[in-house]
């Protein structure tokens, strides 16, 4: 897609609804002429939650800053130089939420110096061309939450789940609680093609001929007695087995996850001697 026509959809997103949010942004970024983009896909994890889009682009070098007071502080994308390959967005006009079920905040990361490590988006951040561009989105739930979250442009479609849920080996341990629910509606603005008809007007024997265009739509979501609180039991579930290897056997006690060293007996051990080397760990510190 050229790239005028992402800055009309990014527009008609913000008049629409009030606010372009990271799915809409990166939803968008996604349609232009050489652009593609993979995911981490589905992941377990409790308050803080981590995935990872590595994006390419072949043609158009992306960059991101924020243009408060100044000539371009009215854009939300847009070229400083006409025959330019660079492309700029205005962090001002983005809002740091994603289209979730339910909504959380997230935070958008960037590879910084030293392996592994990772710092927000800055002014002067750019995709460049022929390069794999990461990107670390950091999600902030509760505990208990499954969140959901999707890019649905009609033509790009991520949707990587959340799960509450710690993973300790191949077994999901997870709190237990007594729900608190609640009914309400969300109106989610997005991106669809639609169809101008032909029209004709006879005064002065004129027609308007038929065109496509992007325009905005929104999906109702009904929320009936969904999930909204927690009331922990203080007890958990756990389904699977934990570890087994070749060094140990692991299983849940109680609130701990234990191992037992197969040289002092592993799954077969006298867990209870003081003499063997038994290793817990609690639930939540793992």
């Amino acid at each position: 897609m050229k790239w005028q026509q992402v800055a009309i959809i990014l527009a008609s997103i913000l008049v629409a609804g009030g606010v372009i949010t990271y799915v809409d942004l990166f939803g968008s970024l996604f349609q232009l002429t050489g652009v593609s983009a993979t995911h981490s896909g589905d992941t377990y994890c409790t308050g803080t939650c981590e995935s990872y889009i590595n994006v390419t682009t072949t043609y158009w070098r992306i960059c991101f800053s924020h243009y408060k007071d100044t000539k371009y502080e009215n854009e939300i994308l847009f070229k400083k130089v006409s025959r330019s390959r660079t492309l700029h967005v205005n962090l001002d006009k983005v809002e740091n939420i994603i289209t979730t079920e339910p909504k959380v905040k997230v935070d958008w990361m960037v590879p910084a110096r030293g392996k592994g490590n990772w710092r927000p988006i800055k002014d002067g951040d750019c995709w460049d061309r022929l390069k794999t561009n990461k990107i670390k989105l950091v999600g902030y739930k509760e505990d208990w939450q499954d969140v959901k979250w999707s890019f649905e442009t009609g033509y790009v479609e991520i949707d990587p789940i959340w799960e509450s849920g710690t993973l300790v080996g191949n077994k999901i341990v997870k709190e237990l609680c007594n729900p608190i629910n609640k009914t309400w509606t969300d109106e989610i603005p997005y991106q669809k093609n639609c169809t101008r008809k032909e029209v004709y007007y006879p005064q002065n024997d004129s027609t308007i001929k038929a065109y496509n265009y992007t325009c905005i739509d929104y999906k109702r979501i009904e929320h009936i007695n969904e999930q909204v609180d927690c009331g922990k039991k203080g007890k958990v579930d756990v389904d699977g087995t934990i570890i087994q290897d070749e060094r140990r056997w692991c299983e849940l006690i109680k609130e701990e996850v234990c191992c037992l060293s197969n040289i002092d007996g592993g799954r077969y051990g006298n867990w209870d001697s003081p003499d063997v080397d038994k290793v817990c760990t609690k639930v939540e510190d793992i």
